[in-house]
Parts: C-alpha cells; structure tokens; sequence
C-alpha cells in the first residue's frame, strides 16, 4: 500500500500536528524514543493510512500519568477528525471510559460485563463488576 507524495506529507504534518514531540526527534531512530514517544510513533504510523478500525493494546503500560493522560487525548482527538473505530484493551479502566462508547469487560477470558460506557462511569457499577 502507497501514498501519493502529497498526501504523505499532508498526513505526515497531521501527525506531527498531534505529537509535536515526533518534530524534534524526526532524526533519531525509533530504539531511541521514550516509552511516550514509541507510542506516539506507532499511533502515527498506523493513522497515516485511515485504518477503519484501530487496535490498541495498553496504550498507557509503563507510562507516566501526564503521558497516560495525553496519550488518551490524543486518542480521542484521532477517533474524532478521522473517524477510526477504535477498539482499546486497557487495564486502567477510568482513562478508558473517559473515551468510550462501550465497555466490555472480560476477565479470565469471560465476558463478565457490557454496555455502554456512561453506565461504567459510575464508580459503584465499575467497582461491582470488578469486585464480582
């Protein structure tokens, strides 16, 4: 799969629109990146191709609060102007829902609770189906 030149550039100034951080570091290697910076990098090279549906796995694994809480905005911000379904596995559940249409939640491998999001976000729901 190739992109014209020019609509390579124009998504390219997209993503360093959303990770302005990616501009400073365009001549290191991606091994030399932070942990915040690799995941930017990899949110940025999936969203130069307006994939329908985009798979995150722990976008916030190892990474500090105000990078977590970014790292979700800028999610969010992605989901929004291109219009991604995006489909996020995540263990901390109150960044998720703040971006969530719907929630599934499995544990073991079993379903063991789902609907939509704004139910979740009520801290006596997420604590039941979590303490189940």
């Amino acid at each position: 799969f190739t992109l014209a030149p020019d609509v390579l550039r124009s998504r390219r100034a997209e993503v360093l629109e959303d990770f302005p951080v990616l501009a400073s570091r365009a001549k290191q290697r991606a091994g030399a990146l932070s942990g915040g910076e690799r995941q930017m990098l990899a949110f940025g090279m999936a969203m130069m191709l307006r994939p329908r549906l985009l798979l995150i796995d722990e976008p916030s694994i190892g990474l500090a609060p105000l990078m977590v809480a970014q790292i979700f905005d800028t999610i969010r911000g992605i989901r929004d102007r291109v219009g991604s379904s995006v489909l996020i596995v995540e263990q901390q559940a109150r960044q998720a829902l703040q971006i969530a249409d719907a929630v599934f939640v499995i544990r073991a491998g079993r379903l063991i609770g789902q609907g939509e999001a704004a139910k979740f976000r009520d801290p006596d729901v997420l604590r039941q189906v979590y303490l189940s």
